[in-house]
């Protein structure tokens, strides 16, 4: 971590935690989607991030970058007229 010994990290617990109680589940499929970024590092089996990748990111959220990223909606079907 050259240039970051310094920098606190975050742990996925406490990630879930400021994103609302979500849970590894949803974690791991916001990353996959690209809704939350990849990890930093590894330490032990635990994912963990920078504090500096976890402000950018919260800056990006309130700034609307992911609002295309919303789940597609299922439409209902138009009733069959007879």
């Amino acid at each position: 971590m050259t240039g970051h010994d310094d920098e606190p990290i975050v742990y996925a617990p406490e990630i879930r935690e400021l994103n609302g109680k979500i849970t590894d589940r949803a974690l791991r499929k916001w990353i996959e989607l690209g809704r939350f970024p990849k990890p930093d590092g590894n330490i032990n089996g635990r994912n963990f991030w920078l504090a500096s990748t976890v402000r950018q990111h919260r800056a990006d959220m309130l700034a609307g970058k992911f609002s295309q990223l919303r789940r597609p909606v299922a439409r209902a079907s138009a009733p069959e007229t007879a």
